[in-house]
């Protein structure tokens, strides 16, 4: 039979793990609000024979102690027990923001993707399970034969599948000849047979890869997949020479969402104390400007959680943002956020505000620095009267305690990385070249992208961007792909300020989406 075809499906491989720990609820929450059809994962087993989610045979590339260090001896899954798995952290790993994510069981992945309409690609790793455990992973997909999709690269085990699971698709991944298509072919409708793209990330691979002749074979008799793409360009060319039917990503490769949404994630109001906007005044502009929302983010300033309710300004924050979100609903999104500034200089009580609301997002800045004698934030500083030497100490200073933020303070977005400039050269004219601190930023970019963490493009200043474009390019070359647009407005008629000569500038710098956030969940729009 030959198939139709139309725009590829996606599916989300380990859950969209380019941006959220590989295998874990947050992941394939991530996979279902981003719109992918598919997420592929990897069950396995513990030692009382609880099916759960995990790529590895042992626990210790994803898996850390209560206090986030790596474990001392390799640790198979089979040879724990479920609650002893239960007490590692399997999201701390890739950053603070994604501290005590649990190893997930199979049965809640299986139960939201049901729940959302999506399909899950079981990894053929089960083919290696014990009798007892498959056993009771076949009486879990009894339960959840309508959303499964079963594995394998063996035609035997394929037609076994078959026949167990009626209603379950099936996914071919051996190897492909015209011999091994006839036996598959009766599966009909239900059969996607996969191939290789050709990448780092599949070198290992001993099937053959990809290529006009063998994708159109495949297409005589079954749907088509292309696995596994981690950029644009490669899957503009797979899309374009082989015509898949699905493809499996990382999670770079976004679903086409959103199209024409534009969020302001970084807005003050009252409860800021350098604001007097209310948030009601705000969600009035953003109807009339046009946007489809706004993160409400005050400050809070840890330096001065002493002498300040800092606690109860955020609370009164969320509370008013919820508020007028409800009064809105239907027309526009009004998002519960905060903004954390020298959130290291006392992490545990940022820690425990933070537990104390359901944000949507949190944004990690600092506006101050330890610096001498100067602790005040750096809008209040003479750098009028500093020598030069007392400012590239600053700013050396102020590059550092970025970096120790990115380590530390659990937030999603970092807004206005070179914030100091807006003062020393802008305000006070010094003059200083950026440039000089190019090996510190260079820094910062990469531990962002490590981290998954989203690169804020703060349009409050009249003339630049903040970072300035050239760090912002110097991110996309080195592969960074989450951006956020930022006015930092402190009064409402600022919204969205100069959002569309920043999407223009993003688009020429090449990138796809921006980013904003619902219950700490990046969603792409498309610029």
């Amino acid at each position: 039979m030959t198939l139709s075809f139309s725009a590829p499906m996606l599916q989300a491989h380990r859950g969209v793990a380019a941006e959220y720990p590989e295998n874990t609820m947050v992941a394939f929450r991530a996979a279902v609000r981003q719109g992918y059809e598919y997420i592929e994962l990897d069950p396995a087993y513990t030692k009382d024979l609880k099916l759960v989610v995990l790529h590895d045979n042992t626990i210790n590339r994803t898996a850390r102690t209560r206090e986030g260090l790596p474990l001392d001896e390799k640790i198979s899954i089979n040879d724990i027990s479920y609650d002893e798995a239960m007490a590692y952290d399997y999201g701390v790993w890739l950053a603070p923001k994604f501290k005590d994510e649990k190893i997930p069981l199979l049965r809640e992945a299986l139960g939201l993707a049901r729940d959302h309409g999506v399909k899950v690609k079981i990894d053929n790793k089960i083919e290696r399970f014990s009798a007892e455990a498959s056993e009771a992973l076949y009486k879990l997909i009894a339960e959840f034969e309508d959303t499964v999709a079963l594995t394998s690269g063996n035609a035997d085990m394929m037609a076994f599948y078959a026949q167990k699971f009626p209603k379950a698709e099936l996914h071919y991944d051996g190897a492909v000849d015209e011999a091994v298509l006839a036996r598959l072919a009766p599966l009909g409708d239900r059969l996607t047979v996969w191939l290789p793209y050709p990448s780092p990330r599949t070198s290992w691979v001993t099937v053959p890869f990809a290529d006009e002749a063998l994708c159109a074979l495949v297409k005589k008799h079954a749907k088509l997949g292309i696995w596994i793409i981690g950029d644009y360009k490669a899957y503009e060319d797979a899309c374009a020479r082989f015509s898949p039917h699905i493809v499996e990503t990382t999670g770079a490769i976004k679903p086409e969402v959103n199209p024409g949404k534009r969020y302001d994630m970084h807005v003050h109001s009252h409860n800021s104390h350098d604001s007097r906007a209310p948030v009601a005044e705000t969600a009035e502009v953003c109807k009339a400007k046009g946007l489809s929302g706004f993160a409400v983010t005050d400050h809070l300033d840890v330096q001065h959680y002493h002498g300040q309710d800092i606690s109860g300004h955020i609370t009164a924050s969320v509370r008013e943002a919820e508020a007028v979100a409800q009064e809105c609903a239907g027309q526009i999104k009004i998002l519960r956020g905060v903004e954390i500034g020298e959130g290291i200089w006392h992490e545990d009580y940022v820690k425990d505000l933070l537990k104390q609301q359901n944000f949507d997002v949190v944004l990690g800045s600092v506006h101050a620095v330890r610096y001498k004698d100067m602790h005040m934030a750096y809008s209040g500083i003479d750098f009028g009267i500093m020598s030069e030497e007392d400012i590239y100490g600053y700013l050396t200073l102020y590059f550092d305690e970025v970096m120790t933020m990115l380590d530390t303070i659990p937030c999603d977005i970092v807004t206005h990385l070179t914030c100091p400039l807006r003062y020393i050269n802008e305000k006070y004219k010094r003059g200083v070249d950026i440039t000089k601190y190019e090996p510190q930023i260079e820094a910062i970019l990469r531990r962002i992208i490590d981290r998954s963490l989203v690169l804020e493009v703060n349009t409050s200043c009249d003339a630049f961007y903040m970072p300035d474009a050239w760090i912002v390019q110097k991110y996309r070359d080195m592969g960074g792909y989450l951006v956020t647009l930022g006015s930092d407005a402190h009064v409402s008629q600022n919204l969205g300020k100069s959002f569309d000569e920043a999407l223009r500038f993003l688009k020429e710098t090449g990138f796809r989406h921006c980013y904003y956030f619902e219950n700490r969940i990046g969603l792409p729009y498309e610029i």
